[in-house]
């Protein structure tokens, strides 16, 4: 990895850009204009700011959320990836790779082992190392425990990824799927502390949202209504809601009833499985995060002008209890947004925005800048100017 002494590849930035505004006609409603602008009192008031956690160049990095005080978390000469911050917010849970590579090649990659450390980088300790790439670290609500996902094996297989879970200290790992023609990971705990949420793909090009109970063992999918159709044939990316009520999907269509101009919807579901609601507004349309009481989920598509590696987005607001969509940010104005993650308070969302670069037998979509959505005021403000920012970004 590069090493970068005095960050002079990188630049922070606190001006907020100018709010954006749009309007829209037809059955959706408009955002209201304008914001109250704070008063010196309340700047002098103005709250401790939460830190923003992400991975550059290969290493897990630390900023405030305004783009201050960056400080570099590891500095190893292996890759850090899928990052967790523990609920008391002391520790950070991620994965290493190792040195074993993949007999696929480059192309799927090296092998991962799960680490914990202090949120400053000190004391990382190797917790879980159950087989070729252990992955996707999340905390129990309680902290004590971590879930995660682990492929046995290094060739590439639909059948052997399961979800484990191992206490915080690296005790007691132990299987909680069954091994069966099903690839379940991107587990997330119900508050409960006692139920997980994941996905599982199979051959065929099958895919499943999962309801696990740890107490009895027993697995119940909740994406049958959505997948039983000719519309959806695959769903991806979960996003609980945060009173655990819904969850939202990315619904990819391919179906014979799908429909022509659209590539991807985001599907809100109950945990009956029972479909609430499909959005889409453009070809393509991504979760961007819930509202803090879970009666509004904000989501992009694509907007008018994007070609295969330039996307423009729109951001949405769905109203769950009126079901009414409105427009918050219209003319295209997101950019190559990724990693996607919302504040404690879900009023703001921080995000990555990539550049295509061109190596000349492929093109590459490298993280160069972080922004900042507010959603409580339809703006946004680039905060962070970098290069290689990828991985997710967690606040504490």
């Amino acid at each position: 990895m590069v090493f970068i002494p005095v960050f002079s590849s990188c630049k922070t930035i606190s001006k907020f850009t100018d709010l954006l505004k749009s309007s829209t006609g037809g059955e959706e409603g408009s955002a209201e204009e304008g914001a109250a602008e704070g008063s010196t009192e309340e700047e002098q008031q103005k709250p401790e700011l939460h830190k923003l956690f992400f991975i550059m160049d290969s290493d897990i990095y630390a900023m405030d959320e305004e783009g201050g005080n960056l400080t570099r978390i590891t500095d190893s000469v292996e890759e850090e990836n899928n990052i967790a911050i523990s609920p008391d917010l002391n520790l950070i849970a991620f994965s290493r790779s190792t040195d074993e590579l993949s007999p696929a090649g480059e192309n799927f990659g090296y092998g991962r082992d799960l680490f914990v450390s202090a949120t400053d980088g000190s004391g990382a300790e190797l917790i879980a190392s159950q087989g070729f790439r252990n992955d996707q670290p999340a905390f129990s609500p309680d902290g004590n425990r971590l879930a995660f996902s682990v492929k046995k094996f290094s060739e590439p297989d639909w059948s052997d990824t399961d979800i484990y879970i191992v206490g915080r200290d690296g005790s007691n790992p132990y299987m909680v799927t069954m091994e069966d023609e099903w690839s379940e990971h991107q587990p997330q705990w119900f508050l409960d502390g006692e139920r997980l949420l994941y996905l599982g793909n199979a051959e065929a090009a099958r895919s499943a949202v999962f309801i696990l109970d740890l107490n009895s063992g027993n697995r119940v999918s909740i994406s049958d209504s959505l997948l039983s159709g000719n519309e959806f044939y695959w769903v991806e990316a979960l996003h609980l809601s945060p009173d655990n009520r819904y969850v939202s999907v990315h619904a990819v269509l391919g179906g014979v009833d799908a429909h022509s101009d659209v590539i991807q919807s985001v599907a809100i579901l109950d945990m009956n499985g029972e479909v609430l609601k499909v959005l889409n507004r453009g070809d393509s349309n991504y979760f961007i995060s819930w509202s803090q009481d879970s009666s509004m989920l904000y989501f992009i598509s694509t907007g008018d002008s994007h070609s295969s590696h330039n996307f423009t987005y729109n951001l949405y607001r769905y109203d769950l209890i009126a079901d009414k969509v409105v427009k918050l940010i219209g003319g295209s104005k997101i950019r190559n947004l990724t990693y996607p993650s919302s504040s404690p308070d879900y009023s703001k969302v921080a995000y990555v925005e990539w550049d295509p670069i061109d190596t000349g037998s492929n093109i590459l979509h490298v993280g160069k800048r972080v922004w900042m959505l507010d959603l409580a005021n339809f703006s946004k403000a680039l905060i962070f100017e970098g290069d290689s920012i990828k991985g997710l970004i967690i606040w504490k």
